[in-house]
């Protein structure tokens, strides 16, 4: 054998951990950096656990019991069955019958019934349907039939709203609903969520492809003029709709967490998480108000409800949109007393 040539023995097992300790180190890190990672909560399940921790705070803070059952679709709709497919509106509620929290027609629609009593529709997304509130009862659209009642005026409520609606899909559903419901009075419920929904204007809550086959970004792009532009013009073919009909109308602007104040600590965590999409919270707070400001212009003069929660230092907002029954009950004081005006 060639004197310049070793042979190569297998090293003994001390001699293999020691080639091996800086792989079984960088190993080891790399293990303790991904168990870490998986063990971090995402931004979703940091979203979802702030979003409980208020809304049970809502009733905490002002020493309510927290309603054992949750909200009465169930945290995230977990009440709830998978949307229904619709042609015109993209999608409703399907049918549900957990009575006292969740009652759902085939249609899609919700009935408040009230014998020989005219009939108030209502039309929004998810704050609309009720979302967060504990019962039936508590939503904004049952204590506001409870003050109507009170106050000798009765309605039979029907609400056809859906979560992440915006306003194109409220006129459909309220165009939709006219003829067999025969309202006396049409309300929409709305505002955010043409603010806060789909990538563009003209684009819903699930769209990942425009009218052309386009992918759509993610993301939000701040579109504000289109997005008050697209709003102010459903909301006037809806309320031509309603005058067709021979029914009064009325919109609601409904409340943003963004325009409360003061501000829990809570809420003030929520703020800064959810409206970090948008930009911050300047322009979607001046493009709410610009929205105001051209359904006036349009004769259209909303009731106001942006605001109702002003000076309830407890936490009241579950997120962005949502809140539980204080705020259920703030809101249709709101709402009772434009209709009224």
């Amino acid at each position: 054998m060639d004197s310049d040539v070793r042979a190569v023995t297998p090293p003994g097992l001390r001699g293999v951990l020691f080639m091996a300790l800086p792989s079984l180190l960088a190993l080891g890190l790399i293990g303790a950096g991904v168990a870490w990672y998986l063990a971090r909560p995402s931004a979703e399940e940091r979203g979802r656990s702030l979003n409980r921790e208020a809304w049970e705070a809502s009733y905490r803070e002002r020493a309510h019991t927290v309603p054992p059952q949750g909200p009465r679709e169930g945290y995230w709709g977990a009440r709830m069955a998978p949307k229904s497919k619709d042609p015109v509106l993209g999608w409703r509620d399907s049918a549900a019958d957990v009575p006292g929290l969740l009652v759902i027609r085939e249609n899609g629609t919700q009935e408040l019934p009230c014998d020989g009593c005219e009939t108030l529709l209502v039309s929004g997304g998810s704050v609309g349907f009720g979302a967060y509130a504990s019962t039936i009862a508590k939503t904004w659209f049952g204590r506001l039939q409870a003050h109507q009642a009170e106050a000798n005026e009765p309605v039979r409520v029907v609400v056809f709203a859906a979560g992440a609606w915006k306003s194109d899909q409220e006129r459909y559903a309220i165009a939709r609903a006219l003829p067999h419901e025969s309202p006396a009075r049409v309300l929409m419920l709305t505002g955010l969520n043409d603010l806060t929904n789909g990538y563009r204007a003209d684009l819903g809550y699930f769209d990942t492809v425009d009218s052309e086959g386009e992918p759509v970004p993610a993301g939000h792009s701040q579109d504000w003029d289109a997005r008050v532009a697209f709003f102010v013009e459903n909301v006037q073919a809806t309320a031509e709709l309603a005058s067709q009909s021979g029914a009064e109308f009325s919109v609601v602007l409904q409340p943003a967490l963004f325009e409360k104040s003061p501000l829990s600590a809570i809420e003030q965590d929520l703020l800064e998480l959810s409206v970090a999409p948008f930009g911050g919270a300047a322009g979607i707070k001046t493009a709410y108000q610009r929205m105001a400001d051209a359904l006036t212009a349009a004769g259209l003069s909303p009731i106001d409800c942006r605001r109702p929660f002003d000076g309830e230092a407890a936490t009241t907002f579950a997120d962005v949109w949502h809140f539980g029954d204080r705020g259920h009950e703030l809101l249709a004081g709101c709402v009772h007393r434009g209709l009224r005006e």
